[in-house]
């Protein structure tokens, strides 16, 4: 614990005193090392979902900084302010057309993707209405009964500063009895708007109009992503493709090269037809969108 401690302090001091020294960051490899062994999960050499591993992380600083800033669980950690954002989920009985709404905060969004969609489509099926019915039913206090009912997502708060996405590329196969990638081509637009007020509001921008949005408006521009490299669940490598300074850089373990823009879309996963037996290998699994407004 006296360790976590070090490493928290020098995240924060590394932030206080980036701007007076460029050099000043905490040691990436020794904070990941310490959280690793602090999970016997992670704690070994075995093949691991970097997404799981990301949310771990993010999970576990979130903790250790409240405790050791001393912030109330009621307040926001600093890592929290960064990617913490709110969904609210709305239900409405159908026979009282009563109202229930339920605030969820989230570090991240995790989307189902399909064949031949987008990323804009797979948030919409994510903010898209839900109807409860027959032996699903829902229960209505106002009506003291279950009920027919529709329920409905929206963004209630946007991430502050960057939002964490997830593509669910990995798919249980009740046929085969194992996970199977899915290696659906996503295009990953550089500007993404979310309606905060409109229920199940998502909107994709170009770079030509990102600055034109309404107050309602929040534009995320892509700032880089994770791609996964193998067939599978357990078999594989993980790379990272981020851009700084307008231009893209590849990070594979210690080797760093240059990506041209149209190199990026190599990581979209290919347009196939229906075989779903054909992987590609490399593609994009977890995305980094930054707000610019």
């Amino acid at each position: 614990r006296s360790r976590l401690a070090d490493l928290i302090h020098q995240m924060h001091s590394a932030k206080k005193n980036m701007r007076k020294d460029d050099n000043a960051c905490a040691k990436l490899q020794t904070f990941v090392k310490q959280y690793k062994g602090a999970n016997e999960l992670f704690d070994n050499r075995q093949q691991h979902d970097a997404h799981e591993f990301a949310i771990f992380i993010l999970s576990t600083v979130i903790d250790d900084e409240k405790v050791l800033l001393g912030i109330p669980k009621n307040k926001q950690s600093p890592i929290q302010e960064i990617f913490e954002g709110q969904l609210r989920t709305s239900t409405y009985c159908l026979d009282c057309e009563t109202k229930a709404d339920r605030k969820q905060p989230f570090l991240d969004v995790n989307l189902q993707i399909t064949p031949h969609s987008s990323l804009g489509h797979s948030f919409s099926s994510f903010m898209a209405p839900e109807f409860f019915s027959a032996d699903n039913k829902f229960y209505c206090e106002s009506c003291c009964a279950h009920v027919c009912a529709k329920q409905i997502n929206s963004m209630d708060k946007a991430p502050r500063d960057a939002m964490i996405v997830h593509l669910k590329r990995f798919e249980f196969s009740e046929k085969d009895q194992s996970f199977r990638k899915l290696s659906f081509h996503v295009p990953l637009p550089d500007d993404l708007g979310l309606d905060i007020r409109r229920e199940g509001g998502v909107a994709g921008c170009s770079s030509a109009t990102a600055g034109k949005g309404s107050m309602d408006l929040s534009v995320f521009k892509l700032k880089g992503f994770v791609v996964h490299q193998g067939a599978g669940v357990n078999i594989g490598h993980y790379v990272g493709c981020f851009r700084t300074h307008n231009q893209w850089r590849r990070y594979d373990d210690e080797l760093v090269s240059y990506l041209a823009e149209r190199d990026v879309q190599q990581y979209y996963g290919e347009p196939k037809a229906d075989d779903s037996t054909l992987t590609v290998a490399m593609t994009a699994y977890i995305l980094l969108y930054e707000r610019v407004s």
